[in-house]
């Protein structure tokens, strides 16, 4: 069972497999310490979890947990552009992603300077394709940021997919790309991983694979 205590608000406890929501209201974010406790086997431990506050500079544009479909209604037109079920988000100037960025469309994040969280991420799940066009993807806040996850069966990534010399750079992430469940990945050419904790796992058979030349 869970019980919060002070400024921590318990929202919903998932009884099946032991998750807890916890609302968190402290701006600055902070660190909630967890005393465990199994009376059945006497285990008890105690540990702590880092709650870090939004990523961001006061300028530039800011999404957190939220979704492909709702990128036009936060960001509006300057930054996306929605064709059939492809949108396409475009931010040279710099934009902060803090929290998950999941695919309910395909998106095509294209002359971007995305500028991530702590443990923020990208979710690629099942049928949807991600492609990443002359970008750059790194941590906004001295902190790694997660990585783009690809979830499972004809989640599809494609880098650098148009004819043009500029690299796209994946940078700070604890995977770069992590591939999950016969999911599909094709790296393009320019694609420069750096300074990531592993730049590329694939974790299970994956139904297609392809590298191209300069990719680094």
């Amino acid at each position: 069972s869970w019980s919060v205590s002070g400024a921590l608000t318990l929202i919903s406890v998932n009884t099946s497999t032991g998750e807890a929501t916890i609302e968190f209201p402290i701006e600055t974010g902070g660190i909630i310490t967890v005393d465990y406790n199994n009376p059945i086997t006497g285990c008890s431990f105690t540990t702590t979890l880092y709650v870090y506050d939004c990523c961001r500079d006061g300028e530039s544009p800011i999404i957190a947990n939220a979704s492909t479909s709702e990128l036009l209604t936060l960001l509006g037109s300057t930054y996306v552009n929605v064709n059939g079920t492809m949108v396409t988000l475009t931010a040279p100037g710099g934009l902060y992603v803090n929290g998950a960025l999941t695919l309910d469309t395909d998106l095509n994040i294209r002359d971007c300077d995305l500028k991530f969280g702590p443990g923020a991420r990208i979710l690629v799940p099942p049928n949807f394709e991600l492609t990443i066009d002359f970008s750059y993807l790194h941590a906004g806040c001295d902190m790694m940021w997660r990585g783009i996850e690809l979830q499972g069966t004809n989640s599809t990534l494609k880098t650098n997919n148009i004819s043009i010399n500029v690299a796209t750079e994946i940078a700070d992430a604890q995977y770069g790309v992590l591939v999950q469940n016969g999911a599909n990945y094709i790296v393009w050419k320019d694609v420069i991983f750096k300074n990531n904790f592993i730049g590329m796992q694939v974790n299970g058979p994956t139904f297609q694979t392809r590298f191209v030349t300069e990719t680094k």
